[in-house]
């Protein structure tokens, strides 16, 4: 047996994998959808553009986000009010908020979320809600979630309008050290900072957490739509980022000190 493989052999025995996804559309996925999220035709639909909806959808699997992960999707958004979040909970995969400026994740505790609010809501202020085309990150960590700036970590206005009727690419990444960053079409737009702890405690005793998608609509309503969608958690030893710890990292990394290859 040569010897990098024996020492492999040696070393991981088995791999440890944590699970990660990628749906370029959603024909064949198999979310958990709950309120008025549907599939339709290639395209999670998280609201009709009818009034007072409410939906989310999770991937069926938690995922291990303790020590970070970078997540990317298209969206698309024909309407009004109010507009979807991200969302990150240790709740229930049957978790719904509230509908109207609740944005689907408004209640859920154990949750933190990134929302792209269309709609400038009447009956908040402007600092609980700057207007109505903003990215924001929202948590209360184990108390249920909020929609105002009481639970608001940081915002920021992209330079086009999120229901445009455009399709827009969005990335969010957390670091596994308490900042978090999203980008829209392919610009850095907002990151915000918080102790790593507070992160854990809305988390399971595995650093895993369901994640998904959540919106809302009120009198004025919006169709919300997710066009694809892929996720990769950060898992120490992961070198080659394929969600495992096995022999290929392994060989990765022995090829990498024994070529002083960079």
């Amino acid at each position: 047996m040569p010897l990098v493989l024996l020492v492999s052999a040696w070393l991981l025995p088995a791999s440890v994998c944590f699970a990660q996804f990628n749906y370029p559309d959603f024909s064949s996925a198999s979310l958990l959808l709950n309120g008025n999220a549907a599939i339709v035709d290639t395209r999670l639909r998280l609201t009709p553009d009818i009034p007072h909806q409410v939906g989310s959808a999770y991937h069926p699997v938690k995922q291990r986000v303790a020590n970070g992960f970078s997540t990317t999707f298209r969206f698309q958004i024909n309407g009004g009010a109010d507009g979807f979040a991200f969302i990150i909970q240790n709740f229930d995969p049957t978790a719904l908020g509230d509908d109207g400026s609740g944005i689907g994740y408004a209640g859920i505790p154990y949750s933190l979320v990134v929302e792209f609010d269309i709609w400038h809501n009447p009956d908040f202020d402007e600092i609980n809600d700057p207007n109505n085309n903003h990215v924001a990150v929202h948590t209360r960590w184990q108390n249920p979630n909020s929609a105002s700036s009481t639970a608001m970590l940081g915002y920021a206005s992209p330079p086009f309008t999120l229901a445009d009727g455009d399709v827009h690419l969005a990335t969010i990444t957390y670091n596994g050290a308490g900042s978090l960053s999203v980008s829209l079409d392919g610009v850095p737009l907002l990151t915000v900072n918080f102790d790593h702890a507070d992160w854990l405690s809305i988390l399971d005793n595995n650093g895993a957490a369901w994640v998904g998608f959540t919106a809302a609509t009120g009198d004025i309503t919006a169709e919300h739509d997710i066009l694809s969608w892929s996720f990769s958690p950060m898992i120490p030893g992961d070198v080659n980022g394929d969600g495992c710890v096995d022999d290929a990292d392994l060989l990765i990394v022995l090829f990498n000190f024994g070529t002083g290859c960079p």
